[in-house]
């Protein structure tokens, strides 16, 4: 007695139906996919440049606090002067700070785009915090106006007060 299934080559595999379903399936998930991974990584630059926002007054307080006046801005922070190089967190303008009336206006870039304006009387005890100048629709610069209006919702913008007078010596 001979077993007549040895002879038969049996063929397994997919049949084109369940190749194109896979396939299909495959499609939708990267057309949902995509868009998130490109939504979380600007929502991860926005944080990145909001972090830059709050280190930078951090910087600047601590320097009042051991200095006891405010200075130009080179001197108060260790952030970086934007260049055409360098376009992520830095400021514009900032080697023609402390113009002739003593006053430092400087903005702070943040992945190339424009997010604040820092201004500054070297001879007064505080600063002011203003948006960037203007509306900013441009798609290169969304990251920076995204920042803006995230910091201006977080009532960040305003004049801050330096020192105090309950210290006596």
């Amino acid at each position: 007695m001979t077993n007549t299934t040895n002879n038969v080559s049996m063929k397994k595999g997919f049949t084109m139906i369940e190749l194109i379903f896979v396939i299909v399936i495959i499609g939708i998930l990267a057309a949902v996919a995509i868009p998130r991974l490109a939504a979380t990584r600007d929502d991860a630059k926005v944080a990145t440049c909001m972090d830059g926002a709050s280190s930078f007054m951090t910087q600047v307080t601590s320097y009042y606090t051991s200095q006891g006046a405010l200075g130009a801005v080179q001197d108060m922070t260790n952030f970086p002067q934007a260049t055409a190089a360098n376009k992520l967190n830095g400021f514009d303008d900032i080697t023609k700070s402390m113009n002739d009336t003593g006053t430092d206006v400087v903005t702070y870039l943040c992945d190339g785009g424009p997010v604040m304006k820092f201004d500054v009387n070297s001879t007064s005890t505080g600063f002011t915090l203003t948006p960037k100048d203007g509306t900013d629709n441009d798609a290169a610069h969304k990251v920076a106006e995204n920042t803006a209006n995230a910091l201006a919702n977080k009532g960040f913008f305003h004049t801050y007060s330096l020192g105090g007078q309950s210290v006596k010596f």
